[in-house]
């Protein structure tokens, strides 16, 4: 692609195939005297990957509403030719393999509750409608809590003790890991085969990773180690009494964060408590909580659930018009005190449309001054391998607050941004992996 950037000529019936930058964010889409060449334009698209800045080869970890996001964008920039999908290993990405071909046989069918409704339908066609609700929560709460960590990418991760984040991750991944066990032993055991391949060796195989990765203790993290070995040699020796022997790895390409855990230093982190919502040094807003949402002619602000920190996104559709003037986020909160505050806004990390826009967005308090931030990066430069590792591109501003009340307005300047959450340091944000949880939680209006 990028011999094509820099002036390869291509004749006007070939199709051009936009690739993503390996890690599910398409990297450019046609702009519209491209989107008028007889050959017409195409998407190549990873689920799996083996390269920089760190693979991820061992369970399919993409949320569809990550694909739909991207796909979606992809088929209103005229990308409707060939879709092309790497899925490397078939098996773990089996679900995400259907989901992707079923959005290229009829990518009308699926709306911004994409991520629920197919897993729901997934569910229910293979293990039938009575457990399907149950089953669909489970994959969802894998695809939430795997997507802004991958298990390959859990030792580039920086959680902490702060905000208790660490010990609510694994309190998930627990939680999550019961709920799968217990519709494995109420499936019919015809069922259960199909059952473990597809949802309870994911489920359990990425709980146990993260106890591979963050636990504190060695002897808790090689005991998660060797029961990882174990359900993989049960995945490979008894499932289908050894149909797919050989077929699953639980290390496909011998990667530090999957292999037997070693003594490692720590360093403690608290988290003093706080009273909820007050007294802080910080406010943290999830995107989908904006006190006030300002679209403007021609386009919508649509929330995504199933992606980002705070477990949903907002972005303006369709991304094929120029951004109005008007459109807008907005978000209530109180300084206790005056303070120099940075304002961070956490969004997806995808790319510009096309070389003619950029990522930008433009922040003012109150009634202060528009500062610009761009979140353009080049692929393989080190924002972007940041970027996609920990799965979010957070743009920093300041701004001199007085104490008490404030209006933060965000508005997105280009086409394609999806914002997950804002968080406003009063001088008291602790370093974190996550953020900070949500301390507002406005009602739209």
């Amino acid at each position: 692609m990028t011999l094509y950037q820099e002036g390869l000529r291509v004749p006007g019936d070939v199709t051009l195939v936009w690739p993503d930058d390996n890690h599910c964010y398409v990297r450019q889409l046609s702009n519209p005297a491209e989107q008028k060449r007889s050959g017409g334009a195409g998407v190549y698209y990873h689920l799996s990957y083996w390269g920089a800045p760190e693979d991820y080869l061992w369970l399919c970890t993409t949320p569809p509403a990550l694909i739909w996001e991207e796909m979606r964008k992809a088929y209103d920039h005229g990308a409707r030719n060939v879709w092309v999908v790497n899925v490397g290993d078939i098996k773990p990405g089996e679900i995400g393999m259907e989901f992707f071909l079923r959005l290229a046989w009829d990518v009308n069918a699926w709306d911004e509750n994409v991520q629920l409704n197919f897993l729901r339908t997934w569910t229910a066609q293979n293990f039938g409608p009575e457990h399907a609700a149950e089953i669909a929560a489970v994959m969802n709460e894998y695809y939430l809590l795997n997507h802004i960590a991958r298990p390959e990418h859990l030792r580039f991760a920086g959680f902490t003790g702060n905000y208790d984040e660490l010990s609510t991750r694994m309190k998930r991944f627990a939680q999550n890991t019961t709920r799968a066990n217990a519709i494995h032993e109420k499936l019919p055991r015809e069922k259960r085969d199909a059952f473990f391949e597809l949802v309870l060796y994911p489920v359990r195989g990425s709980a146990l990773a993260n106890q591979m990765n963050l636990s504190s203790s060695l002897g808790e993290a090689m005991h998660a180690y060797e029961q990882l070995q174990a359900e993989t040699e049960f995945y490979n020796g008894e499932v289908a009494f050894g149909k797919w022997r050989r077929m699953m790895s639980s290390n496909p390409r011998n990667r530090a964060s999957l292999q037997p855990p070693k003594p490692r230093s720590t360093t403690a982190v608290t988290n003093a408590p706080d009273a909820a919502g007050r007294g802080k040094g910080y406010v943290s807003i999830a995107a989908d909580h904006a006190t006030w949402r300002t679209a403007g002619a021609g386009v919508t602000w649509r929330t995504i659930p199933g992606i980002g920190r705070s477990g949903s996104c907002v972005t303006l559709q369709p991304t094929t018009v120029p951004v109005p003037s008007s459109s807008a986020l907005e978000f209530e909160f109180a300084a206790e005190q005056a303070a120099k505050a940075q304002v961070q806004v956490y969004c997806l990390p995808t790319h510009p449309i096309h070389p003619a826009l950029k990522l930008r967005y433009a922040v003012r308090v109150d009634s202060g001054s528009e500062q610009v931030v761009d979140l353009t990066t080049s692929e393989f430069s080190k924002p972007w391998s940041t970027n996609v590792l920990r799965g979010a591109a957070i743009g920093l501003t300041s701004h001199d607050l007085s104490r008490g009340a404030h209006t933060l307005k965000v508005r997105p300047l280009d086409p394609g941004l999806v914002f997950d959450k804002v968080v406003i340091d009063l001088g008291g944000l602790k370093r974190s992996h996550l953020g900070p949880p949500e301390t507002v939680a406005a009602a739209n209006r």
